[in-house]
């Protein structure tokens, strides 16, 4: 059970991070779930996850409204955006 715990809190680090990129650079993903977090090992065994499906992406602006349209997945959209 320690050795999935440990796999769980550096898969969440990993997307957490993955999001910061993101966000640095002005970049909002829009369709966050499980199913768009590839996993994948080197030679070493050593897990890592990267980010998919970026067809809803939009860049930030300052521009009021910009992202007015609901996208994503219902079922994984946040209470009260349905």
């Amino acid at each position: 059970i320690l050795v999935r715990f440990t796999l769980l809190q550096g898969l969440s680090f990993f997307s957490v991070e993955a999001m910061i990129y993101l966000h640095e650079k002005n970049i909002v993903h829009r369709d966050l779930k499980p199913s768009n977090c590839l996993l994948f090992s080197d030679e070493d065994m050593n897990v890592n996850l990267k980010l998919s499906d970026f067809g809803t992406t939009r860049f930030l602006s300052s521009e009021p409204g910009q992202m007015t349209v609901e996208v994503g997945t219902v079922l994984w959209q946040a209470p009260g955006e349905d």
